[in-house]
């Protein structure tokens, strides 16, 4: 496994980085514990040593646009999703890939996001206040895609993956999303300035 991963951080191509993030967030449920806490303290090393490698994972929270307007208005989706946003692309994925990469630059063992937020707020890496708005931001978020997938069930449709139509939520509730959605915002650009991407080719 030791040359799997170092072949992962030599060519950190998309199923490399894929495959990085995997191990990251990996648990064990049964068998040889030792050998999991044995191969994430050798990722953490392996990428401790190859500093480009994690900024090339937290690029990937750019992927995808934060459906939020210049004057805070949601940006929708057209086609088969039309009048949705997709909360996992637009929020959920960025905050827990970013605190992912955060912690792995800390060597943090969590692999739970709201305990990672925690720990990095322990550590100093996220100030407080940051640290309760981004742990709030995806518990919303997490709520909100619940709900939906709830909602569709119970009305005898698939649930869905993580779209929902902002116009059945109420007001509060789109305001606390566009709340969310800032954040989100927020650690993107933590992100960029922290790990350099402006610097990666």
């Amino acid at each position: 496994m030791e040359r799997d991963i170092a072949r992962c951080v030599e060519q950190p191509d998309g199923e490399a980085l894929l495959r990085l993030a995997m191990l990251a967030d990996a648990r064990a449920v049964a068998g040889r514990i030792d050998m999991l806490d044995a191969m994430r303290a050798e990722l953490h090393g392996q990428l401790a040593e190859h500093p480009t490698v994690l900024a090339r994972m937290a690029r990937q929270i750019l992927a995808f646009e934060t459906p939020l307007g210049v004057f805070s208005g949601f940006v929708l989706e057209k086609g088969e999703h039309r009048g949705e946003l997709d909360l996992k692309k637009g929020g959920l994925f960025p905050i827990m890939h970013g605190v992912r990469v955060y912690a792995l630059e800390a060597g943090i063992a969590e692999t739970n996001t709201f305990e990672r937020i925690e720990r990095l707020r322990e550590l100093g890496r996220f100030e407080a206040a940051f640290a309760r708005d981004l742990a709030g931001a995806y518990d919303f978020m997490l709520s909100l895609r619940l709900s939906a997938m709830l909602e569709d069930v119970s009305a005898g449709l698939p649930a869905t993956d993580s779209h929902i139509d902002p116009q059945r939520l109420n007001h509060f509730e789109r305001d606390l999303l566009r709340d969310a959605l800032r954040t989100v915002e927020r650690l993107k650009r933590l992100v960029h300035h922290h790990f350099k991407l402006q610097l990666l080719s």
